[in-house]
């Protein structure tokens, strides 16, 4: 497996990564190149790699510097599919058109001045045409739904929480687990959920954009924002806001939002200029599973958090030039947001010089960017080719960006750190990727490299771990390129300077030890009496001399006297590395003699020390080599006092012996690994592939079987590749029936994958006329829904239900048929058995459901789906058990919310009850202001004040005053009906206080006030 890093290296934007294996490459993102406009035209038009040699893509998210360069791919002659979530497509649909249109426009803008100078005419660098001819190959997935970009390569997208669609990509391919992260968001940010947790990896590739800094709080940011606009209003200026149109615009607007809904901040004309954001905020409308448990509860209670009294969208160009004519102070957000492109440089053109104004830049600006100059604070900037003097106000507020900070990070990626074995930084400056590494070294984190462009990283199996650069011994790889196939000028040049350096400091070791021992001095081998100080001294002298043999022989002489003798054991490595043929195999693995561990760490050493260049012969020794040390150990030391060592040693045995293709030594060794370990899933797989690769099919299907049966452990990807090959094992054996039927199930799992689909349609030829089916269920399915023969589609789902219950796959497509089209009663019926298998699956597809109701305007409809969203919740609660505490208190607030639309009041309080009880602190204060709600709606007013009053403690322990304002509301009515009007005036009292302009609080106040006797009563506190 190889790494080649080809963007975002040492730089912020053009994200572009491949992973080579098994001859196939996959392309992490592939995003535009910004900065330097020369440079960033040259990078953007041509790839550092053939576009062709790449299989698929697979896309962490919308943003230009990640999916930028789709169009010029596919133009230049990528066929394959892109992979990404959803909501990312969407995004893309727009920002791909709305980034060609851009460079058209600059393209004809810089033309005009061109053609007056007789200068040669440029073209823009992709097409609105070519934009669009990247939207076929996009294949929508689902977070934490499995697919496969590559024959053999699992990959599950998680929520990164950096953007709407946003995912971290994690792949499973080589027995190694690799994760990236795109760009990884911030937690307790509004609107978005909170970045997804991820799964213990060998490998991993991170963004490092914040790597050497510290964000503002979510309050800071707003206080801070505030407090700009005011100055800025005092000075009778405008404030011009440069923001990426997917995110930064819309975390912005949930801001002034609430400042301006409190009354914090006076109302001013606040304008979102740009048709994209526009485009972008309906997207994020349209994709409430992206949402927080918040911003759902503001669209539920009918509050729209993007949207404000004195906020206007403007799409035309005619509304865009009509805004430098509004008198006045206001507010100006419009894309891009490092100022490179856009409707923003006309506005910063008419801003930029006026002391009156502000320019707030709230995002990373990368270098050489038209926002990094205007932060440096130069003296006259250039916009459209022309300079204008920087007078204007210019503030910075790095807290808004959707991109986690170096502390954030850490604490992300701290369950990992165990296992992880190397780490890439990529997406980051120089200066943030080496300050993030020592950051992360002082953490204990292995191999973290800040990688160069071009060369091949090679990535060893999980069991290896060893990655890097190329050997110094060795020229570094091409990177792939049609044009040239040569590798990087700097890495070149780098590898060229080390190798003269190891030259010269070889030779002088060289000669030091090349001197020959005086006549007499020499010291026989066989007297292993001799001291381990002399062994060494001759086992040196004979190996500098040439004399492999001689000083093989006395290092493994040395061994035996002290098998931890760290020297000896990296002389003989390096022997192996060099490819040196004399070197005795034997002599490499005695140092395992007397210390099992030892046995252990040269046997992984031995294996680390072949090079992929390395002729097989020689790699084929060191195998043997490394063969023989696992086994000694093993012999030596059966009783481990680690269990994860044992675990190790007799993985890699039977790994080591499928490379040696000794296919019955490798079984004997699966089958001692069975005996120590139990039955589990993964052991049996493996002796599977062993026996298939011996012909023993029918006992092959037998461990297959057992592994399916046992998948628990290894997950729906994994249980794809058993059935896969079970599959394989009836085609064998001919049962073409059987065969068919297995690898309909593997469909049902992953309706994508190509070899599932090829075991089927070549069992089914097999099969007489009679019984020859056309395509598989779930294909049928998925073609009958593309055509909206939803009530078909519905039947085949069942149809591919019945292979194998519980699929998420037919759960989630059955949601979409039974949402949009279908009242079919079997399809309900079938969604909700098939929910009843697996709780979270049960759980998400509920809530897609009610996101449907949400946006149906039939009464009738919205309530069927509610209705089926509540049977499927029902069946999920009785599985819940098995869910962790998070997803359960989730799985209950979402039940109880459903309820309650459906009127169901009791059976509301009886699920927020239940919810309330337990220790999840996410949703505490939330359950407890819903269950005071509930209360205080059926009658019970006492009980209302007891919950109110548990929301409001915690909510202001945790700053949570969105949710508080209601609480108090609801409180104060508790209080109005339990005749407590002294309490009740002053829990509206605590609410003026904290919203000041809440009119519902003040009204409370003057109810309650009124209701005391005249002596108690007061004067309002806000009119003193």
């Amino acid at each position: 497996m190889k790494f080649y890093f080809h963007g975002a290296v040492r730089n912020v934007t053009g994200s572009r990564h491949i992973i080579e294996t098994d001859g196939k490459r996959l392309l992490l993102d592939c995003g535009m190149v910004q900065g330097k406009r020369k440079v960033a035209n040259e990078r953007n038009r041509a790839f550092l790699f053939d576009p062709k040699s790449i299989d698929a893509v697979v896309l962490s998210h919308a943003h230009i510097d990640h999916s930028g360069s789709l169009p010029v791919l596919v133009r230049e002659g990528f066929e394959g599919p892109i992979f990404t979530h959803s909501a990312t497509v969407d995004l893309c649909e727009i920002l791909l058109r709305d980034s060609a249109y851009i460079q058209e426009q600059d393209a004809h803008y810089l033309n005009k001045r061109l053609r007056k100078k007789g200068k040669p005419l440029i073209e823009p660098v992709y097409t609105q045409e070519d934009a669009d001819a990247v939207m076929p190959r996009f294949r929508r997935v689902g977070y934490e739904e499995s697919f496969e970009p590559l024959p053999g390569v699992r990959a599950v997208l998680r929520d990164a929480g950096h953007i709407l669609g946003s995912a971290t990509v994690t792949l499973e391919l080589e027995g190694t687990r690799v994760i990236f992260s795109g760009d990884l968001g911030r937690p307790g940010m509004p609107i978005l959920r909170d970045p997804q947790p991820l799964p213990e990896a060998d490998y991993l590739i991170t963004e490092t954009t914040y790597g050497d800094r510290l964000h503002e709080s979510s309050a800071d940011m707003k206080n801070r924002l505030e407090k700009i606009i005011e100055k800025a209003v005092k000075r009778g200026g405008r404030v011009v806001i440069p923001a990426f149109s997917v995110g930064r615009t819309q975390n912005l607007i949930y801001f002034l939002n609430e400042l301006v809904e409190s009354g914090e901040l006076k109302r001013l004309p606040v304008f979102v200029d740009s048709p994209l954001a526009i485009n972008a905020t309906e997207i994020c409308r349209k994709h409430p599973e992206c949402f927080d448990g918040e911003t759902l509860s503001l669209l539920e209670g009918g509050d729209d958090p993007l949207a404000f009294r004195g906020l206007k969208y403007t799409r035309s160009v005619k509304e865009s030039k009509a805004i430098n004519e509004v008198e006045g102070s206001s507010v100006v957000i419009s894309a891009s947001g490092m100022c490179e492109a856009g409707r923003i440089l006309h506005h910063l053109k008419n801003t930029v010089s006026e002391r009156r104004n502000t320019i707030c830049i709230v995002g990373f600006q990368a270098e050489h960017t038209l926002g990094r100059r205007i932060v440096e604070g130069k003296r006259d900037v250039r916009i459209f080719g022309d300079l204008y003097p920087l007078s204007a106000m210019v503030e910075t507020m790095n807290g808004f960006s959707a991109h986690a900070d170096y502390r954030e990070m850490l604490d992300f990626y701290e369950p990992l750190r165990e296992r992880l074995r190397g780490v890439f930084l990529v997406h980051g400056d120089l200066g943030q990727c080496v300050t993030f590494a020592h950051k992360l070294q002082e953490k204990g984190y292995k191999d973290v490299l800040v990688p160069e462009e071009e060369i091949a990283y090679e990535v060893e199996p999980a069991n290896g771990g060893v990655i890097g650069a190329p050997s110094v011994f060795s020229a570094p790889e091409s990177n792939g390129s049609s044009e040239g196939g040569g590798s990087s000028g700097r890495g070149a040049l780098l590898i060229s300077i080390i190798l003269i350096i190891c030259a010269i400091t070889v030779g002088a070791i060289g000669f030091a030890f090349s001197r020959k021992p005086e006549r007499g001095t020499e010291i026989p081998v066989k007297e292993t009496e001799k001291s381990l100080t002399e062994l060494l001294e001759y086992g040196r002298g004979r190996y500098k001399e040439g004399d492999i043999g001689r000083g093989a022989k006395a290092f493994g002489e040395a061994a035996a006297l002290d098998s931890k003798a760290r020297e000896l054991i990296d002389a003989l490595i390096d022997m192996g590395k060099r490819g040196i043929g004399e070197a005795n195999t034997g002599n490499l693995y005695k140092a395992a003699v007397l210390d099992s561990l030892v046995g252990l760490e040269i046997g992984q050493r031995i294996l680390q020390a072949i090079e992929t260049d390395m002729p097989e012969p020689e790699a084929k020794k060191l195998r043997i080599a490394a063969y023989h040390a696992f086994t000694r150990a093993l012999e030596l030391n059966k009783g481990w006092s680690s269990e994860n060592q044992a675990r190790e040693l007799m993985l890699e045995i039977p790994r080591i012996a499928h490379e040696l293709k000794r296919y019955e030594v490798e079984l004997k060794h699966l089958a001692d690994a069975a005996v120590h370990f139990g039955s589990q899933s993964f052991l049996h797989f493996s002796i599977g592939l062993a026996k298939m690769n011996l012909f023993k099919y029918r006992e092959a299907a037998g461990d297959f079987k057992k592994a399916i049966a046992l998948n628990s452990d290894w997950g729906t990807g994994s249980q794809a590749h058993g059935l896969i090959n079970l599959g394989i094992c009836y085609l064998r054996l001919e049962n073409y029936a059987v065969a068919r039927d297995t690898a309909g199930r593997a469909l049902v799992v992953e309706p994508m994958n190509t070899m599932a689909a090829q075991i089927w349609f070549a069992a089914n030829e097999k099969l007489p006329k009679l019984e020859r089916e056309y395509f598989p269920p779930v294909l049928v399915a998925w073609k009958h829904l593309r055509k909206g023969r939803i009530e078909k589609a519905a039947k085949e789902f069942g149809r591919a239900a019945a292979l194998l219950p519980g699929s998420s796959v037919v759960v989630d497509l059955l949601a979409v048929a039974l949402a949009y089209k279908t009242v079919d009663d079997n399809a309900a019926e079938i969604l909700t058995r098939l929910g009843t298998a697996n709780p979270l699956t049960a759980q998400r597809t509920a809530r897609r459901l009610v996101g449907y109701a949400k946006l149906e305007r039939n009464p009738e409809r919205k309530r069927l789906y509610r209705e089926r969203a509540s049977i499927v919740f029902d069946h999920a609660l009785t599985g819940a058990g098995s869910m962790n505490e998070r997803n359960r208190a989730e799985l209950l607030v979402d039940a109880a919310e459903n309820s309650w639309k459906l009127d169901r009041k009791s059976k509301a309080r009886d699920l927020l009850v239940r919810a309330a009880a337990m220790d999840y602190f996410g949703n505490i204060s939330y359950v407890h202001a819903r269950l005071g709600m509930v209360e205080l709606v059926i009658g019970n007013a006492s009980e209302a004040v007891m919950h109110l009053e548990r929301a409001i403690e915690i909510g202001n322990q945790w700053g949570q005053f969105r949710r508080a304002e209601p609480a108090y509301l609801l409180l104060g009515e508790a209080n109005e009906k339990l005749k407590r009007n002294l309490k009740a005036r002053e829990t509206y009292g605590d609410a003026v206080k904290l919203f000041p302009g809440s009119e519902k609080a003040k009204q409370g106040w003057h109810r309650a006030n009124n209701a005391l006797a005249p002596k108690l009563r007061k004067k309002p506190p806000w009119e003193d």
